[in-house]
């Protein structure tokens, strides 16, 4: 073949894989095209979510390859991100108001990454989600974004203490804390690793830590007269605690999370503990009413007998809108 020939077939060739580009018949993992990212909270828009959970300060978006490894990687302070990447196929993961991310080069390096409890604030909510997606072209995709934490509540407390040498003295509520708490957990989508929790906050009692502003609220105006109720709403946020067994001995083990109502009766100060068994990530538990008939534990890790203290606790999952209700 003359060398005229080598170079018309060199250029032939050329030609065809540029048209099968164009028409999507072949495409190159080495192409380079524009990606932008939409960080999609519309799961944590719903009415009955706060305003403080669904802002997004920072957007990090981490793209990989099918084996694993990272191909592309942007961050920034807005809900949508462009960066370049490569076609093919691709896990794309939208990371909202977490710590940098930058040196993760693996897909799984990403979701066995831990997370901590004080990577989030009352204004900033760690969330994460993901998709797959065949990269073609320049692409947008949006990607629903769910956050790791659950939001424990308490809206009602009612005095309705049935001793009548009770019902004349001094009631209080002092404090609502959490107890319990994992402090970590990974990245992985379903926010609900079982190896989270390697440390604890507030271990079987409440102590002042870094977490204070998410697991703890003094309560103002907290006297409720026999009859009466104490209606302002508590909200805190914990990490998922998956552990499917509970424990109230005195030696440290893993068990349930509870929030814990602290009352003075009388000049003596009562706990009453409401535990939450499995809770997962995005979900809300909420105590919709605390009904008080007896005094309460002399501890904050060992629950008053179900039948002196009664409420309605729902779970609610953000995503779905399914619930279930607990009478304890």
């Amino acid at each position: 073949m003359r060398y005229r020939d080598i170079i018309l077939c060199f250029l032939t060739v050329a030609l065809s894989s540029c048209l099968k580009d164009e028409i999507g018949l072949a495409i190159p993992e080495t192409r380079t095209v524009t990606l932008t990212v939409n960080a999609d909270n519309r799961t944590s828009t719903k009415a009955e979510n706060l305003a403080n959970e669904t802002i997004i300060n920072t957007l990090q978006v981490l793209v990989f390859r099918s084996n694993g490894v990272l191909d592309a990687y942007a961050a920034g302070s807005n809900s949508s991100l462009s960066l370049s990447c490569t076609t093919g196929p691709r896990d794309i993961f939208a990371v909202v108001n977490a710590p940098s991310l930058s040196s993760v080069k693996t897909k799984y390096e990403l979701i066995s990454k831990f997370t901590y409890l004080t990577d989030n604030s009352l204004t900033n909510l760690v969330m994460v989600g993901n998709v797959s997606s065949t990269i073609s072209g320049v692409s947008v995709i949006t990607i629903p974004i769910i956050r790791i934490v659950a939001r424990l509540a308490i809206l009602k407390i009612t005095n309705a203490l049935e001793a009548p040498n009770f019902q004349s003295k001094v009631f209080t509520i002092n404090k609502i804390y959490v107890i319990n708490v994992a402090s970590d957990n990974n990245y992985g989508i379903l926010g609900d690793d079982p190896v989270a929790g390697r440390t604890w906050y507030n271990k079987m009692a409440y102590v002042y830590s870094s977490a204070n502003p998410l697991l703890y609220d003094v309560v103002s105006g907290g006297t409720i007269a026999y009859g009466g109720s104490y209606e302002t709403p508590h909200y805190f946020y914990v990490y998922p605690n998956t552990h499917a067994t509970d424990s109230q001995s005195a030696t440290w083990s893993s068990r349930y999370t509870r929030l814990v109502v602290e009352a003075s009766l009388d000049g003596t100060t009562y706990y009453y503990p409401v535990s939450i068994p499995i809770i997962q990530s995005n979900k809300t538990y909420t105590i919709s009413e605390l009904t008080i008939t007896v005094p309460g534990s002399l501890s904050p890790d060992i629950p008053v007998s179900k039948q002196f203290v009664t409420g309605s606790l729902t779970i609610a999952d953000r995503t779905t809108g399914a619930t279930q209700t607990i009478t304890i």
